[in-house]
């Protein structure tokens, strides 16, 4: 059976809050922009087996107001990235066995409230994050499913003040109470 979903979002902050340490404790308020985004998935549209879901989030994150540094308005808020999005595709070819290919992808951020990161792509720096994600599994009778994936596949780089992991490698096992699902 087919179905599709689709939802969305706006979110207008009341006030925000941050805390910085650059000349000792300091607390203000800033009004920041309007964030919104979309939220989607469909099934068995092409094939029966086959789900995509994704979702995609735009934030106007800027500072459109603040008493004690007039300065910062217009500037991006710390950390929020203009566009996210992820995007993944699961296949069940048989109740027991799944495979899935994912990808999420972070746009440009700042890491301070000045906005004058000007490298982000290194240690320290917040950067774009761009990674396809790809995960095999099998779940036996009694529940307890063995799986198998590569985070990152593309082994691209990408900073958060620290590296993003690089090509990760992982196996698991997990085992539910309830018995199969």
């Amino acid at each position: 059976m087919a179905w599709y979903a689709y939802g969305y979002f706006v979110w207008t902050p009341n006030g925000v809050i941050h805390s910085g340490h650059d000349f000792g404790p300091t607390l203000d308020t800033y009004k920041v922009g309007d964030s919104l985004g979309v939220r989607s998935g469909v099934e068995g549209i092409v094939i029966e087996t086959l789900s995509l879901e994704g979702s995609l989030a735009y934030a106007e994150a800027r500072i459109l107001e603040n008493a004690n540094h007039p300065d910062y308005v217009g500037h991006w808020w710390p950390r929020v990235p203009d566009w996210r999005g992820n995007l993944q595709a699961v296949w069940r070819p048989t109740p027991s066995w799944l495979a899935s290919l994912g990808y999420r992808y972070s746009g440009k951020t700042f890491g301070r409230l000045e906005n004058d990161d000007f490298n982000g792509d290194t240690y320290g720096g917040i950067s774009r994050v761009s990674a396809l994600d790809g995960r095999i599994a099998y779940t036996m009778a009694n529940g307890t499913e063995i799986a198998v994936g590569v985070d990152n596949i593309t082994n691209d780089r990408a900073y958060q003040s620290h590296p993003y992991p690089s090509r990760t490698a992982f196996a698991e096992v997990r085992w539910s109470l309830g018995g199969a699902r």
